[in-house]
């Protein structure tokens, strides 16, 4: 790992940025209005529409919940029209608040500055025949290795806990310089998270994720053209994260970037389907090397050099690798 003291230690009380935690960050926590609606129409083939105004106002907090605040930071923002594909999906770039990208290296670009979003209308194997796309296959990543984490109700402790050992692993296959990795290998690793169920997901890791900038709350849809959505996706490239104690980790502490698939699934479907999700409908798409499968999430945290040990093991056969059966 690397040599400086803050990302494997986990700062304590060294930084006052960290020690702020959640409360500083929440102004990212990103609302918009539940009465905001997107209107569409299908007479252009343009796939994707970006939405332009981020100017921010003042955040307020409703309340307290521990040391979580519900702050609500909206964007100034009316109806717009949204010109869908002729295939009718449903997919917008929006443009993310500015506290996320406080301490960021990279800027500028679609992926840092912009949340992409699709409500998909279709189940996960009819995915890719419907013409559905992601982020990360758009660029043309060479991903060699996808990770899925699957969520049911868990809190944001397990899932901060995993995150956080998630972006270490990264940052240390970032840090190896043979095998074919190096600084850029963050783009070679993809983590898509699907959450089981809009109505179970536990609010505080939507929270986080606002915070990470890949979940902006009042932009889902519920149904296209009088179509029900099945799912939600929110892609983005983070480029801070959370630890188990709330505290804000971001590239001055050289933490990679994370590109993270959002999946939140409109209703409950149990984990079978989750993987449906990521075998079916994500994994055609990003064409990975080597699958890591995660459903435990209080036990990833022990394991340190997780991703390179899969990939050494696995890379050759293109497999998949469940977290859980080192433990079973």
């Amino acid at each position: 790992m690397s040599s400086h003291p803050n990302f494997t230690d986990h700062l304590q009380n060294s930084d006052e940025e960290a020690n702020l935690g959640f409360q500083k960050y929440e102004r990212g926590y990103l609302s918009t209005p539940r009465n905001t609606r997107f209107e569409y129409d299908k007479s252009s083939a343009d796939d994707e529409e970006e939405e332009e105004d981020r100017s921010l106002l003042s955040p307020k907090h409703e309340k307290s919940f521990g040391t979580l605040k519900r702050g609500i930071t909206t964007l100034a923002r009316k109806a717009k029209t949204i010109t869908l594909a002729s295939s009718g999906n449903f997919i917008i770039k929006q443009k993310i608040p500015y506290q996320i990208l406080d301490d960021a290296i990279f800027k500028n670009g679609e992926e840092f500055e912009t949340l992409r979003y699709t409500a998909c209308t279709t189940d996960p194997d009819r995915f890719v025949e419907k013409n559905y796309s992601l982020r990360v296959s758009n660029l043309k990543r060479n991903i060699e290795i996808f990770v899925v984490v699957t969520m049911y109700n868990e809190d944001e402790n397990a899932f901060n806990r995993t995150l956080f050992a998630l972006a270490q692993n990264i940052q240390y296959l970032c840090e190896k310089n043979k095998y074919g990795w190096d600084e850029n290998s963050w783009q070679k690793v993809a983590i898509c998270i699907v959450g089981d169920g809009r109505s179970k997901i536990h609010e505080n890791v939507l929270k986080v994720l606002s915070v990470l900038g890949v979940y902006q709350d009042g932009i889902a849809q519920s149904a296209i053209n009088k179509k029900e959505t099945v799912s939600h996706i929110f892609e983005y490239t983070a480029q801070k994260i959370m630890d188990e104690s709330r505290q804000i980790w971001s590239s001055k502490h050289k933490i990679p970037p994370l590109q993270l698939i959002f999946c939140l699934k409109e209703k409950n479907a149990k984990k079978i389907n989750s993987h449906r999700w990521f075998f079916k409908a994500m994994c055609p798409l990003v064409n990975p090397k080597v699958c890591v499968l995660i459903g435990k999430l209080q036990y990833v945290h022990y394991l340190k050099f997780l991703l390179l040990r899969c990939w050494h093991k696995t890379r050759e056969k293109r497999a998949v690798l469940f977290v859980e059966s080192i433990f079973y």
